[in-house]
């Protein structure tokens, strides 16, 4: 279907091409009133007419499809510098990613060999079916402190070409940022004010959704999806162009 721009242009030659027709039926073949001029006359005007009418259509047809292929590797050029610009972004958030899962596993055997000293030491003596609630708080409610991520590592994400990527890369941050702060509170078990009750439930909400999100999963395949966005670049600056997803 063609354009809306398009229509007009072939309604425009159209015109043009019947209209010797209706030349020829309307003023050649009846003597109008009021026209100056014999057919030989009329017939060399229209000629000169018509040919300076299709020329100037066939200069804007050449002028707009010009401009639209300007326009358009304009627009490929920007693409592809915008493209392979982001290669040291995707390359440091990728380093990053990495520290965060390291310091994922560290939270994790921390707590891991926590639970374990509570089993065999603190609750050696006891039923544990009786302290199961005791143990589900303590595991939860000991201060750690990991490495947090850097303060411009959110702007890193503003050169990412994908868009999916960068809103899981953002969505996993916060929760990093929200996860290394919490752990690093200390409670106050003899004076708990409100900062305490808040970060001591920021605590077992941060850490339920680690248990239960696959959050180490989760930085696995961002750091696998960051490689193949990274040997994307790569191919691009080879061949001078994007290649597909």
């Amino acid at each position: 279907m063609f354009k809306k721009i398009d229509r007009r242009i072939w309604i425009a030659l159209g015109l043009i091409l019947i209209f010797p027709i209706i030349f020829n039926y309307t003023f050649l073949q009846f003597s109008v009133w009021g026209v100056v001029g014999d057919e030989d006359s009329w017939i060399s005007f229209w000629g000169n007419y018509s040919g300076g009418l299709i020329s100037a259509l066939v200069a804007y047809i050449v002028a707009k499809t010009q401009v639209k292929k300007q326009y358009e590797n304009e627009m490929s050029s920007k693409r592809y510098t915008e493209f392979i610009s982001q290669l040291p972004s995707l390359i440091r958030t990728k380093i990053e990613l990495e520290m965060c899962y390291q310091n994922l596993l560290e939270a994790a055997g921390y707590r891991d060999g926590f639970i374990q000293y509570l089993m065999t030491v603190e609750y050696a003596n006891e039923d544990l079916d009786d302290y199961a609630d005791d143990i589900e708080v303590d595991k939860n409610s000991q201060s750690l402190t990991l490495q947090q991520i850097n303060a411009n590592s959110f702007e890193l994400i503003n050169d990412f070409f994908n868009t999916d990527l960068s809103i899981q890369v953002v969505s996993f941050f916060n929760f990093y940022h929200r996860f290394v702060k919490a752990l690093a509170y200390e409670d106050n078990f003899r004076a708990r004010d409100m900062e305490d009750t808040y970060f001591m439930g920021e605590k077992f909400r941060l850490w339920n959704k680690f248990d239960n999100g696959n959050v180490l999963d989760e930085v696995n395949k961002l750091i696998e999806d960051l490689n193949k966005e990274i040997q994307r670049v790569k191919i691009a600056k080879e061949t001078g162009s994007i290649p597909p997803q």
